[in-house]
């Protein structure tokens, strides 16, 4: 069996596609990439990865409606490169490539693809009717958060896909840990990983631990509104860090130096059904997280004592310093041991539909 993965990004740049090849390298399947160099950045050559890419610029500070003319070329380099090679099966991954992708794919792949919706899109309430075609037509779709039941078309069965490699997760559960050692939070070091992108959730966050004593706040990462948070710091405070791009392989260290993980996003509906990835990073490393109530999940963090839920009107350090004061670790790891064995449930259910279908 072959099979194209299409992405709209490098490969480095979309981790969650390891989901599927670490199913598609264990029954032996043969795949290739289809994807987007859109920050031009420099590819490594990695000698498994057979890929054709789109050398165009995409930058996410592009208007709108430059994005959406820069996906419909890059389906048209899409559809080239499916009609040059012959493939079994297809995976297709976020909405605004498979909606420039609809007609060819019902004309062409027909049953034959997995639909794999990673995030909200802004287009989506102006496209419902072809994200149901492309739900109707996949062998099945995957998305990465039970919260997009909520926007998607309610009488389809979704396949819940974690933003997680099973690695990572196999390497939490058998991870021995001394339970006799608690975190002194001597100096508290709260981190914001990953890509920095709206200026209002993470400028609060500034305001609320800026001079704040024995506090660092630190942004690892880049992103849109990183220089504009990095002035406006620097203008305040003094305990504000902002370290830059980061190697993936160097991201396990910078977790493990930290003690809480910022995931304070917007209340918007981009980012109220999403599972971020700081999340499972929170939780595989064992660092209570920090949320808002907005989003999905503050739910979580609730149910399995995970770290801290906020409110628009609350005073975030003084919720930190009464966490700190009451922290139970013994509760806390068994918050996070009952969470990562869900996801471990989850993903095996996952694979268990990958391997249905593939072999």
């Amino acid at each position: 069996m072959k099979i194209a993965i299409i992405i709209p990004n490098i490969i480095d740049s979309t981790p969650y596609v390891k989901n599927f090849t670490d199913v598609f390298d264990r029954i032996g399947a043969e795949y290739e990439f289809i994807c987007w160099n859109r920050n031009e950045l420099k590819i490594v050559s990695k000698e498994k990865e057979k890929k054709y890419v789109f050398n165009h610029p995409g930058p996410e500070s592009n208007s709108l409606w430059r994005k959406m003319y820069d996906y419909w070329l890059f389906s048209r380099f899409v559809i080239k490169c499916l009609s040059n090679t012959q493939y079994d099966y297809l995976t297709v991954h976020t909405i605004v490539c498979g909606f420039f992708l609809n007609n060819f794919l019902k004309n062409n792949f027909e049953g034959r693809y997995v639909f794999d919706i990673r995030d909200y899109s802004p287009i989506t309430p102006f496209i419902n009717k072809q994200i149901e075609k492309l739900i109707y037509n996949s062998s099945f779709s995957v998305i990465s958060s039970n919260g997009y039941k909520k926007w998607l078309p309610q009488k389809y069965d979704y396949i819940l896909g974690h933003n997680v490699r099973k690695k990572l997760i196999e390497n939490s559960i058998n991870d021995q840990r001394d339970d006799d050692i608690l975190p002194l939070f001597d100096e508290i070091r709260i981190l914001t990983i990953g890509q920095i992108r709206d200026f209002e959730s993470n400028s609060r966050i500034i305001d609320s631990f800026g001079n704040k004593n024995k506090i660092k706040l630190i942004f690892a990462g880049s992103g849109l509104e990183k220089e504009k948070l990095e002035k406006f710091s620097k203008e305040r405070y003094s305990n504000i860090y902002f370290t830059g791009r980061y190697q993936k392989n160097e991201e396990k260290k910078i977790v493990e130096n930290s003690d809480f993980i910022n995931i304070v996003l917007p209340s918007s509906s981009l980012f109220r059904t999403q599972m971020s990835n700081r999340f499972y990073l929170s939780l595989v490393s064992r660092k209570p997280m920090i949320v808002n109530s907005e989003s999905i999940q503050a739910g979580f963090v609730k149910k399995y004592k995970l770290g801290i839920v906020v409110n628009s009107t609350d005073d975030i350090y003084d919720k930190l310093t009464e966490y700190i004061r009451e922290f139970d670790k013994n509760v806390f790891d068994n918050g996070c041991e009952e969470m990562i064995a869900k996801i471990f449930q989850d993903i095996n259910n996952f694979e268990g539909e990958i391997i249905k279908r593939f072999v």
